[in-house]
């Protein structure tokens, strides 16, 4: 998507720090927004339900979205000379420009709204998503045998990172429950003098700086089956926790020194310099704060789905 945005934010004269930023900030949402690999996965890792997290993160990452939207918006109203004005144009040229992602939304509603009342399951659901991809491609007559083989290589190759990712985390999970450290870390913390939302915040900045150093899957993979039963010995409840800590740790993607979002924003366009994104996504920062504060003292904006 930064490969699509970044040049033609640039051809409109757009600021490279604007323009770096707010794409670097976009790319956060696909970790929680369904159907996301990371929440399968830490479904299977601490034995949730997929649905119930999907259902749990739709909510979140659309306010998230929509109030990342406004910012850019408050961003570019404030300072018009960040995000110049392109050319008008009418309300028929733009529906028509609209034509190619039609057939995407319809394919991503019917998947998830259907796994969502429950005609398929999650894996029937991506059946579905694929299924339909196919026909309109065909419909369309855009497929190709190229196109064809070179989607089955890509759906592999992904597939067998996923399944060797799960592997990994259960095993490492099981190895740390016969250890008993998550247990012995749980016990020593709830004898700690202090509330429990101190704790909270505690486990807030670990994955935060966790999100930042490295990249956030293979952190969430390493630290759920430390930091959950924590926080399950506390009180929380283990899918409000799931979304708050996967809400922070993509939040550590476009955090200083590691954030992996700025460094991909680089490589996309050179004449965006690291540091230019780090300013350009400052802003967003708050708006993230913002809504996990949001979330933290009113759970029911996770739950009520759920």
């Amino acid at each position: 998507m930064g490969a699509i945005a970044i040049p033609e934010m640039k051809r409109y004269g757009y600021d490279k720090k604007y323009a770096g930023g707010t794409v670097a900030i976009g790319g956060t949402l696909g970790i929680l927004i369904p159907p996301s690999t990371a929440l399968i996965i830490i479904a299977v890792q601490s034995e949730q339900s997929i649905t119930t997290l999907f259902r749990a993160a739709l909510f979140p990452g659309v306010l998230i979205g929509v109030l990342l939207v406004l910012t850019a918006l408050f961003i570019a109203w404030r300072k018009p000379e960040l995000g110049p004005a392109g050319p008008k144009a009418t309300w028929g040229e733009r529906f028509r420009s609209l034509g190619g992602a039609v057939e995407i939304v319809v394919i991503f509603l019917f998947a998830v709204v259907g796994m969502f009342i429950g005609w398929f399951t999650p894996t029937e659901a991506a059946g579905v998503g694929a299924a339909g991809a196919v026909l309109i491609a065909v419909a369309t007559r855009s497929l190709t045998w190229a196109a064809f083989r070179r989607s089955i290589t890509e759906t592999l190759r992904i597939s067998s990172f996923v399944v060797l990712l799960v592997i990994g985390a259960v095993v490492f999970g099981r190895f740390l429950t016969l250890t008993r450290m998550p247990f012995e870390l749980a016990d020593s913390v709830q004898a700690l003098p202090v509330a429990p939302v101190v704790v909270l915040l505690i486990v807030i900045v670990i994955y935060l700086l966790g999100g930042a150093l490295m990249d956030g899957l293979g952190f969430l993979v390493i630290s759920i089956p430390l930091f959950f039963p924590l926080l399950s010995a506390l009180g929380y409840d283990l899918v409000w926790s799931t979304i708050i800590v996967t809400l922070v740790t993509t939040l550590g993607a476009v955090t200083p020194p590691i954030g992996v979002n700025a460094f991909i924003v680089t490589g996309i366009d050179p004449d965006i310099s690291i540091i230019d994104t780090f300013r350009g996504v400052a802003p967003y920062f708050v708006t993230y704060a913002a809504a996990i504060t949001a979330f933290i003292v009113w759970p029911d904006l996770i739950l009520f789905a759920a």
